[in-house]
């Protein structure tokens, strides 16, 4: 699974930061990672930088995308930062990139969620 790793990394961190009942909060069916209220954080906390904020997730850094969390700046989607190297310009890249981590943390929670 694309990203798997960091996915699994962010699960453990919103864990250790509420009891696991947060995931009953997320609509599975319209996550969308690209999306700054429709991804996990954004439906968690109302919208992405609101969440990194009270979580105290430094936007500057890698650690969004360590955690497998989605990263914006203005209207654009950027690739997760350790993906980042050599994709400048590569918007289709970046979108299908974002597909695939939504498609893994939904194969990640579904069995989870059962």
């Amino acid at each position: 699974m694309y990203a798997e790793e960091q996915v699994r990394k962010g699960i453990a961190f919103l864990d250790a930061r509420n009891d696991r009942s947060w995931r009953q909060y997320v609509n599975w069916d319209m996550l969308d990672m690209r999306n700054e209220a429709l991804c996990v954080l954004g439906q968690l906390y109302g919208s992405y930088g609101l969440a990194v904020r009270r979580l105290g997730i430094d936007l500057e850094s890698t650690e969004p995308s360590l955690l497998g969390f989605c990263r914006f700046h203005g209207c654009w989607v950027t690739p997760p930062a350790h993906e980042f190297e050599g994709l400048e310009g590569a918007d289709r890249e970046w979108e299908r990139r974002y597909e695939l981590l939504t498609q893994t943390w939904k194969q990640i929670m579904a069995p989870a969620l059962v």
